[in-house]
């Protein structure tokens, strides 16, 4: 499995964890790209995120070999709250399931600075 973010300075720069079947499977930075090996099998995955939405998760099913591009896309905007003292802008994290050969050009443009 992949998981990456695309660098958005404008956007939430916090780490975007990520639990797999319900377990804490990593962290993604703004910008950064994770992989870790898994066996054929169903998962769920879910970002962490203070607003809950129903379609945050995604669902795969990996057979042997298979590889996944979990694409994590963040809205500041959507967990703001503004309030008369301060503006918050809050962890609003979904999970894309990407086609490889799209994912694997936007990883590779990132990594060249395109």
């Amino acid at each position: 499995m992949w998981f990456y973010r695309d660098w958005q300075p404008s956007e939430i720069l916090n780490l975007a964890n990520v639990t797999v079947n319900g377990v804490l499977f990593g962290s993604v930075a703004n910008g950064g790209v994770i992989y870790r090996d898994v066996p054929p099998g169903h998962y769920h995955i879910a970002p962490a995120s203070f607003v809950p939405n129903s379609n945050q998760d995604a669902n795969i099913e990996l057979a042997a070999g298979q590889q996944a591009y979990l694409k994590i896309v963040s809205s500041a905007a959507w967990g703001s709250e503004d309030t008369a003292a301060k503006n918050i802008e809050r962890d609003a994290f979904w999970v894309w399931v990407i086609p490889s050969a799209v994912a694997q050009t936007e990883i590779a443009n990132r990594r060249q600075g395109i």
